[in-house]
Order: C-alpha cells, then sequence, then structure tokens
C-alpha cells in the first residue's frame, strides 16, 4: 500500500488508505484520552509551512478546570456550503495533528485553511472541532460528546459560524454590502410597499442566496447558535452580524409586500430559516423549561441532520443547559446504539410523560409525512422536513378543548398504544385538493376548483355553529376564514400573528379568489379553436351564480360569473393596450401571504356541515375529535372495533378553534385506543 504523504493539498479519493488513516487515527486519539469526563480536545493550527498541508496541534482541557480553559468552537456544515455543490463523500483533503495524518471534507479545509492565513484578526486561543476532537468511530465516545456539547458551546469564549468559502462571482461581498445597506428599513412591523430610493431587488435577492448556504438548513447549529457567549458568522473573508441576519429575516418572513413574489417558494423557506433561530434563542432565554424540547423539534422541523437521531440529539444540550440539577426531571440522553425510531418513540414518551397536554399530537400529519418504519401513528416523524400542520408552533391561539389532558391518559409501552379520552363531533364526507393546488403561483391545470365549491355549497348558510361572540357567519366568510386558520399575518406594531383574522382581510381573500377565477377562465378561453368565439363558461362559474343566490348581497364575498366574465374582459382589453401591472396583484398580496403560511393541508367537509382544514394524509369517513389537553380538533381514523384508532393528524374546525371555558367543561368523553 502507498504511503500518504503531507505535502501539498490536492484532494484524494481516500478509501484505499481508509485503514492505515483510521489506524493512526486510532493511535492518536488514544494518546489524548478524556479523562476526566469533562474534558474536550481541542486543537491548534500551526504556522504554515510552504508546500506542506495544515498541520495542527492537539491537547486535553478540562472544562470545569480552575481557571477555565480559553478555547473558540467552530459552527460549520461537514458536507458542501452550497446546496449547488455536489458532496463527494470519498473525496477528502489531509491535514496534520502532530504526526498524525488525518483527513477533512472540503469545507472543514476551506476553513482551515482561512484561519491559518488570518488566526489572530479571527479569534484567540485553541479551537473545538467535532470533526477532529471527537472519536469519530467510537460511539461511545460520540454518545458522551454530544451529551457534554451544552457545556462546550457555554464554556467557548467565542462560535465562529463558518458559512463556507467566498463565491468566485463576490456574491458574498455583495450580500453582506445589502443587508448593511437594508438595516435602517428592515424593522420590526415596517412593511416595504415600495422600494426605498437606492434599494433595488437585487439587494433582497443577494441576501436571500446567503440565507441558502447549507450551515442556515443544518440542525446541529439551533444549540451552537443559541448556547454560544459571543457569535461572529464568517463567509469567506466577510463577516455579518446575528442581529442583522435574524432581523432581515424576520422581516421577510412577515412581510406582505408584492415583491415578496420575486422569492419562490424554497427561497422564502431558507430565508425565514434565522427567524426561527431567533424564535428559539427568545425560548431559550425564558425562564421555564416547560416544553422546550417540543417547541424546539417543532421549530427545527426543515432543519437537515446526516442521521434522523440528531434531530433529536442536537437539540437536547438545550434543555440540559436550563435544568441546573439533572434531578428535576429524567433526561433523554443521546444513544447512537439505537435506531431511529427507538429515538422517537422514547422522545414522544418523554414529552407526554412529562407534559399537562397534548401538544405532541398536533404534531402528527399521517402517513404522507412519515418515513420511517416502525413508528406508531401518535409519534411524530422529526425526520419529515415539510411545513406541516396549521403552520402555528404552539398552536396558543386557539381553544378547542380543556387545556390539560386528561388524567386517564395511559401509555402501553410494550405494544406501543395510547390510551386517552376524547369527544366524537363528527365524520367526514368530502375531502378536497391540497392548499399547494389553488396559489397564484400553481398551474391552472392541477386545481380542482369544482371541487372545492361542490364543498362549499354543502355548507348551511349562515354557518350551523356561532363565534365566540355568539354572532352567526356567512358561509363566504367561514370560507376564507377556514382557508387560512382564521390567522392573518403579524400587525404593523410588531405584535404576532392576528387570529381571529381581521375582517379586512376579506377584501383581499376576494381579489385573490378572482385572480384563481380569471385565470380558469383563460385557460377554458384559449382552449377553443379561435379567440374571437364566446367565452364558454366553465362549471365553476355556475356553481358561483348558485352560491350568489343564497346569500345576501351584504354579505356576499364571492364574485358572481358575470363579474368574473366582466374582469376578464377588461383584462383583455388592457393588455392589448398596456404594459402596466394587473391592478389586483397588490390587493391579493396579503390574502396570499396568509394562505401560503401552510400549504400541506387540505379542505374538508363534514356530515354535519362543518368546514375544516385537515393535513393531506386524511381520507373521507375519517372522524374529528375533541380530545383534551390538545388546542386543536384531531382527526383519527378507525383500524377496528370497538375503539382502536390510528391518528391522522391535526385539524382547523371552523366555529371550534375558540370554544369557552365554559363549553369545554360540559364535554362528555369516551376512551378510545391510539395505535
Amino acid at each position: 500500500m502507498a504511503e500518504l504523504s503531507a505535502a501539498g493539498v490536492t484532494p484524494l479519493d481516500l478509501r484505499a488508505y481508509d485503514e492505515q488513516i483510521k489506524h493512526g487515527l486510532k493511535a492518536l486519539y488514544r494518546s489524548y484520552l478524556l479523562f476526566p469526563k469533562t474534558a474536550i480536545r481541542v486543537v491548534q493550527i500551526c504556522a504554515p509551512i510552504p508546500t506542506e498541508t495544515i498541520h495542527l496541534r492537539m491537547r486535553v482541557v478540562d472544562l470545569n478546570h480552575d481557571p477555565k480553559p480559553h478555547f473558540t468552537a467552530l459552527s460549520y456544515t461537514w458536507g458542501p456550503p452550497l446546496p449547488s455543490q455536489k458532496d463527494e463523500p470519498h473525496k477528502r483533503w489531509l491535514v496534520k495533528i502532530g504526526d498524525t495524518l488525518c483527513c477533512v471534507q472540503k469545507n472543514l479545509y476551506d476553513c482551515l485553511e482561512q484561519f491559518s492565513q488570518s488566526a489572530e484578526e479571527l479569534y484567540n486561543g485553541d479551537l473545538w472541532i467535532d470533526a477532529l476532537c471527537i472519536n469519530q468511530d467510537d460511539e461511545d465516545e460520540r454518545s458522551q460528546q454530544v451529551n457534554r456539547m451544552a457545556q462546550i458551546y457555554q464554556s467557548a469564549d467565542l462560535v465562529l459560524m463558518w458559512l463556507g468559502k467566498d463565491s468566485e462571482d463576490s456574491a458574498m461581498a455583495l450580500a453582506c454590502d445589502s443587508l448593511q445597506k437594508l438595516a435602517p428599513y428592515i424593522k420590526p412591523g415596517h412593511d416595504l410597499g415600495t422600494l426605498p430610493a437606492g434599494i433595488v431587488m437585487d439587494d433582497f435577492l443577494a441576501v436571500s442566496k446567503l440565507y441558502q448556504r447549507t450551515w442556515f438548513t443544518r440542525v446541529w447549529v439551533i444549540q451552537e447558535l443559541l448556547l454560544a457567549k459571543e457569535t461572529k458568522f464568517l463567509c469567506g473573508r466577510h463577516e455579518a452580524t446575528w442581529f442583522d441576519l435574524a432581523q432581515f429575516s424576520h422581516f421577510i418572513a412577515t412581510s406582505t409586500s408584492g415583491w415578496r413574489k420575486k422569492f419562490d417558494r424554497e427561497q422564502l423557506i431558507a430565508i425565514s430559516a434565522p427567524a426561527r433561530l431567533a424564535a428559539g434563542r427568545r425560548r431559550f432565554e425564558a425562564k421555564t423549561v416547560d416544553d422546550d424540547l417540543l417547541y424546539h423539534l417543532i421549530r427545527s422541523r426543515s432543519f437537515k441532520a446526516g442521521s434522523p437521531r440528531d434531530k433529536v440529539y442536537s437539540l437536547l444540550g438545550l434543555i440540559q443547559a436550563k435544568v441546573q440539577n439533572e434531578a428535576q426531571t429524567p433526561l433523554l440522553h443521546a444513544d447512537y446504539t439505537l435506531s431511529d425510531s427507538e429515538v422517537y418513540i422514547a422522545t414522544a414518551i418523554h414529552i407526554l410523560e412529562n407534559s399537562y397536554h397534548l401538544l405532541l399530537l398536533g404534531q402528527v400529519e399521517g402517513e404522507d409525512y412519515q418515513q420511517l418504519d416502525g413508528l406508531p401513528s401518535w409519534v411524530p416523524d422529526w425526520s419529515v422536513g415539510a411545513r406541516i400542520g396549521l403552520g402555528v408552533t404552539g398552536y396558543n391561539r386557539y381553544h378547542a378543548s380543556r387545556l390539560r389532558r386528561s388524567g386517564n391518559l395511559t401509555i402501553l409501552k410494550k405494544e406501543y398504544v395510547l390510551k386517552l379520552e376524547g369527544m366524537f363531533l363528527d365524520t367526514t364526507t368530502v375531502v378536497g385538493e391540497s392548499k399547494l393546488n389553488f396559489n397564484t403561483k400553481s398551474h391552472p391545470a392541477n386545481r380542482n376548483l369544482p371541487h372545492w365549491l361542490d364543498i362549499l355549497e354543502g355548507i348551511e348558510n349562515p354557518y350551523p355553529v356561532r363565534t365566540i361572540h355568539n354572532k352567526l357567519q356567512s358561509r363566504d366568510e367561514v370560507f376564507w376564514r377556514t382557508l387560512i386558520a382564521d390567522t392573518g399575518m403579524a400587525g404593523t406594531a410588531g405584535e404576532g400573528p392576528i387570529c381571529p383574522a381581521s375582517p379586512k382581510l376579506r377584501l383581499s381573500f376576494r381579489t385573490w379568489f378572482l385572480r384563481i377565477l380569471l385565470e380558469t377562465v383563460e385557460r377554458a378561453h384559449s382552449s377553443m379553436a379561435t379567440v374571437q368565439a364566446p367565452v364558454i363558461v366553465p362549471p365553476e362559474l355556475t356553481i358561483l351564480d348558485r352560491l350568489a343566490k343564497e346569500s345576501e348581497p351584504s354579505e356576499a364575498i364571492l364574485p358572481t360569473s358575470a363579474e368574473v366574465l366582466c374582469y376578464f374582459d377588461q383584462e383583455k382589453i388592457s393588455s392589448s393596450h398596456s404594459s402596466d401591472p394587473d391592478p389586483t396583484d397588490a390587493s391579493l398580496d396579503e390574502f396570499e401571504a396568509a394562505y401560503s403560511h401552510s400549504p400541506h393541508l387540505r379542505l374538508f367537509r363534514t356530515a354535519k356541515g362543518y368546514l375544516g382544514l385537515g393535513t393531506t394524509s386524511m381520507r373521507e369517513k375519517d372522524t374529528v375529535w375533541i380530545i383534551p389537553g390538545s388546542r386543536i380538533p384531531l382527526i383519527f381514523r378507525k383500524v377496528r372495533e370497538p375503539r382502536r384508532y390510528r391518528l391522522v393528524g391535526g385539524a382547523y374546525l371552523h366555529g371550534f378553534m375558540q370554544r369557552t371555558d365554559a363549553d369545554c367543561e360540559a364535554d362528555t368523553y369516551d376512551m378510545i385506543e391510539v395505535e
């Protein structure tokens, strides 16, 4: 076998040297044993040697030693820093620790190379780098060090967030410059209807590229950021502050401005990541430890991990850091000998046994969002990164049941069966398409609008359930409120989302729905033999007229077929004479923003004529229940008699989301089993 050399920085296919490298690392880690239990390894970059790779030296320090050791912790991604870059798992770059050669991935090598050129400007003292300072081939050591990570990041003088090397086109320099230029305008509650002088859309797009770096998608960065005393964000030679990154993210995530459409769906998800990290930091800084793990799991759903187990393990340090006395509550611990499913089941049981509510059950979304085998239906699959559910972290705006769960809840751990009390509400009879098919960016061919309108036509007018203020609502109003789970976007004063949604949204909804209808007519018109032929009235418009006949003129929100066709004719005339933007676009933005916040849901109607939203996993004949301890109704599917069910997911059921304490106290329950 050829001997490895430390000369040069050429990447190698190291499969041929795998055993040689492992043998050397095994001896290295034996030379630097982690004793006592609070010990960690740290490295220091040596002065560069021309024509040779990066040299480091290693030592062991005790986190509990007095005086405390000084070191900097590194936060980075193991794979490529950009999603467009191909991961080459067998290609590695060599570095040398003492006399031992070891291999690292390209992103870490780029980081070490940058540090070797300007270390004194970036940090002082030693570095803690997980890939080098933990023996990754030793499962016991890995588990022990992962359980120690909270203390490591809290003890570090500085946490350096490495976002990757500079882009060749200097996009990172542009992004950092644009971030500073935008900072005065991106204050909480300040929505830009038009862009200020000197600000162009390219500034926003440049910053959005920064958020698409894979660092912002990695679940481990949550605890690395939240536990840090001080942070510094580096992208090659350029720096950015966490304050600016988080504020810009929150601004875009809550904006209803029309230019928000310039971002595609994936860009918006990427941009919102720092806003979710900032919400996690506020949660972490609060004194309470109740439900912290569950809240962090919910907010980190879209973040990625190399192993599904790490979606849980990466967050445990946040909980351990807040529990001063570990005897206060039984804590989960990282154990890499357990399977992914075993970890998720243990996590669900831990959360249920240490919570007074059943928020956990509202995070289940059925078989469409379950990738791991062997999970009971009541255990969320955290490896699924889709933005599922009603788009709300804690559902605190809803009050469908008593807030405390029943004392009769039992977990049969051998069978993984949950026994709980619930009140049956109704059975689903009609289930519509996913909301994803009904937005202004979806193709009209993917929309089954007649089905939606058929669901609506089966609802009584006025709606059979009064509001919490004992008021009746028209069918049209119930329709638009249900589509957005009765929640508007954040207010102009910087407060959170508004629930119940403001009545002002009815006009934005009308414009939004009119746009959907106009695209439907346009599709029917374009399919005709000649454009001079009379416009064929699509079936959707005849249903609209039937709905209009049953509505009071003062309550009508949906347009009639005559109104739709009139707008269509006006659009044909204006489009042939003007290149000006559609005047209806700006007014639909507010509803579109609220509607797109929870995309993986579908409209449904129940046997008693209730209208709701549920997971795309739901089917006809599923049942809707009120469960004490769950702020939202839950959907179950009967699997066998007498009362054995599978949990399908949470639901928004209009008229049942803001029940009074008196309503809840009058509920009567039956025991059911959930497998």
